[in-house]
């Protein structure tokens, strides 16, 4: 079951049905912002194949030296950092010869807000 309980509802803190509102608000606006997100990657590589194949048929209508379609993996392999976690190296290297304690927990709290 999700959400409140009736008895939550009824007898408990009207407080308590602002913040199970206010949860799912958030909740649904987060799941949406996720999804357009999705949306926005698919659109854009689907926009990059089909810049790939043009220029693959072009080429091949004009230049000398036929150009082949790249393969699945030759096409993935550009895209492997995309919606990738960041790695520990990465933090370490953003903190060598940071010794300001503010500087270096901003970019600790941003390495870790981004996992």
């Amino acid at each position: 079951m999700f959400g409140m309980s009736s008895k939550e509802f009824w007898e408990d803190e009207p407080q308590l049905y602002w913040a199970y509102r206010l949860s799912f608000e958030k909740k649904t606006e987060f799941r949406q912002k996720e999804e357009l997100e999705k949306l926005k990657l698919g659109c854009w590589l689907q926009g990059k194949t089909n810049e790939i194949a043009v220029s693959v048929a072009i080429n091949n209508n004009f230049a000398k030296k036929k150009a082949t379609y790249p393969t699945y993996a030759e096409f993935s392999k550009n895209f492997k950092g995309v919606g990738e976690k960041p790695s520990r190296k990465e933090l370490e290297k953003q903190l060598k010869g940071k010794t300001d304690k503010d500087e270096i927990g901003a970019i600790a709290f941003n390495y870790w807000a981004r996992i």
